[in-house]
């Protein structure tokens, strides 16, 4: 049992160092990636560093320390029953509290269910055998991005990664991400720095902590620059839209051991640290573990709470699963969740001014239809801008807002950009609910080459207006426009302007052949008698898309409106003909 002795930078307190000699075969690592890794990897230039790898399976977690960290810390634990763990600040970066490598810490216990590698970065550890090459310092963010890329390459160690990032190292993983999106399987950001930051602290206190940041001492040799590192990121790419978790610390920073003249200092507090990782957990679409029972340094105080993470992390990756926002591009973010493997791709599109959530929604019973459709093949669902939440007490859209009205091309246009966002390149069977029926029509008549199913379920079409007179249209459209007392509770309620979007649709080209069920409610619409007109323009309508190509079906299901919470197995039924349709090449149901 080892006390490692723990310098404390004074104002950046995210940067903490472990001083310990660590071991290693002295062997050069490399080849595939299989059996244990654990010496230096020449990664060109002349230049080497120490790698260890163990475990086997996919994906490959990558342990990425804090500033002044390495290998070793993966492999230790706060001695259970320290005296550290109770108290309520976080004592281990002012030294207190004894360590010990342990198999119940993160490095080995993540080994027992896939492969996973850490490394020391330069200047992180300065003696022992298999010391990494120095360099200047402090260094940028690129620099350890580029050698963390070599080592990766020259290891052979396979993507996707899960990415597992404590403090600073959250900004490499971070810029990463962005430079090799393609290679990235998921994220485990442990209490990390994110630039996020500035958006919680001053100007000043911002330079003051990058100042103490960049400086060295014999104690803790690497210096990193994190404003520019924020920089850097801020100009890459986006971030890949995968599954993600952020870890937050709870032991306040002890800064009443500070110097006077140190305190004196303005700086980022822990307050504003703890704003900036809830921003993060936002920006990434995750969940952000706030009750840790530990200081900044969470894998030394919860090894077992960091390793469960990082396992759910990587089922996660492994199925491929998606819950969270992404970026469309121009700014904006929208909610996605898809689960499930295979191909055809489906997509399930709600109605007027209802959320994604609508297909797996508590208020009905099972079977739901979102997640009996992933038991099939791979099945996705979104938040339009301004839709509500189909759970008991509600709630808005978790994708931006957008100036309303709005129409069904932009609609389309959304569902373009996250199909291309999300890289789905298999063919797409489009789900379409109510309004959702304009938007999936319009859609497979404007990109023809996506879409080779379809199901329609109780559609809105311009059939529908085509079967009114002028009065009764004028008279339906005003029953369904949303009333002041709708828009003043949420202004970004999602509206739409009707004739513009049927018009839309109405001169589109028709859509291709291929198989497509059309649901059919055999609840009346019209809410009383002597608005039996609307069941009637709503018959005809329906009749007239089923159509639409040869061979479709039309099924009629039993409840109101919202088919799949009243009869989800007629729609799971539905989707099931479809999807075996599609992967049997025909091109009817």
């Amino acid at each position: 049992m080892r006390t490692f002795e723990r310098a404390a930078r004074a104002i950046g307190l995210c940067c903490v160092a472990v001083i310990v000699a660590a071991c290693g075969t002295g062997q050069q690592a490399g080849g595939p990636a299989s059996g244990t890794v654990d010496g230096l990897v020449d990664v060109g230039d002349g230049r080497s560093i120490y790698a260890k790898c163990a475990g086997q399976g996919s994906p490959t977690v990558v342990l990425i320390a804090g500033k002044g960290n390495g290998a070793q810390d993966w492999q230790d634990v706060l001695v259970p029953g320290d005296p550290a763990h109770d108290t309520p600040g976080d004592d281990i970066p002012w030294g207190m509290g004894t360590l010990e490598p342990s198999d119940d810490a993160v490095f080995p216990s993540t080994a027992r269910f896939t492969r996973v590698c850490t490394y020391d970065r330069p200047d992180v550890r300065t003696e022992g055998p298999d010391v990494s090459t120095p360099r200047p310092q402090p260094h940028t963010v690129d620099q350890d991005v580029d050698d963390l890329h070599a080592l990766l390459t020259t290891l052979g160690e396979p993507p996707p990664y899960v990415l597992v990032a404590h403090s600073y190292g959250g900004l490499i993983a971070n810029l990463f991400a962005r430079t090799y999106p393609e290679t990235i399987g998921g994220l485990v950001m442990v209490d990390t720095v994110t630039p996020r930051i500035q958006d919680v602290t001053s100007a000043v206190r911002l330079v003051n902590w990058d100042a103490a940041n960049a400086t060295t001492s014999p104690q803790v040799r690497e210096g990193v620059r994190l404003v520019d590192a924020f920089e850097k990121i801020a100009a890459a790419p986006p971030l890949p839209r995968v599954p993600a978790v952020v870890l937050s610390a709870d032991k306040p920073w002890r800064t009443d051991l500070l110097p006077a003249e140190v305190a004196a200092i303005e700086t980022v507090t822990f307050e504003q640290w703890l704003a900036a990782l809830d921003l993060l957990a936002q920006d990434l679409g995750a969940q952000n573990i706030t009750v840790t029972d530990s200081g900044h340094d969470i894998y030394l105080y919860n090894p077992a709470l960091v390793t469960e993470q990082i396992g759910r992390i990587v089922d996660d990756a492994s199925s491929g699963d998606i819950a969270g926002t992404v970026d469309i591009g121009g700014g904006r973010q929208l909610y996605v969740e898809c689960r499930g493997t295979g191909s055809p791709t489906v997509v399930l599109e709600s109605g007027l001014d209802v959320a994604g959530d609508l297909w797996d929604s508590p208020l009905g019973p099972a079977p739901h239809v979102f997640p009996a459709v992933a038991e099939q093949t791979r099945v996705c669902t979104y938040d339009r801008p301004g839709t509500t939440r189909a759970i008991a007490g509600g709630g808005n859209s978790r994708s931006d807002p957008v100036p309303q009205p709005t129409t069904t091309a932009d609609a389309v246009a959304d569902l373009h950009a996250l199909i291309t966002t999300l890289q789905i390149t298999d063919p797409v069977v489009l789900v379409g609910h109510s309004y959702a029926g304009v938007i999936s029509r319009l859609y497979a008549a404007t990109y023809p080459d996506q879409v080779f199913g379809m199901v329609l379920v109780d559609a809105l079409a311009p059939e529908l207006r085509a079967n009114m007179t002028a009065e009764q249209y004028s008279a339906w459209k005003t029953m369904n426009e949303r009333t002041p007392e709708q828009i003043a509770d949420y202004p970004d309620l999602e509206r739409i302007e009707f004739d513009a979007s049927l018009d839309q649709l109405a001169d589109a080209p028709p859509i291709l052949q291929m198989p497509l069920i059309v649901i059919t409610a055999d609840h009346p619409m019209a809410p009383s008698a002597d608005l039996a007109w609307i069941d009637a323009a709503h018959q005809a309508a329906q009749a007239q898309l089923a159509a639409l190509v040869e061979g479709a079906e039309h099924v009629t299901a039993h409840g109101g409106h919202n088919v799949m919470i009243d009869d989800a197995p007629a729609v799971i039924g539905a989707i099931d003909d479809v999807v075996d349709a599609v992967r049997a090449g025909r091109t009817a149901v």
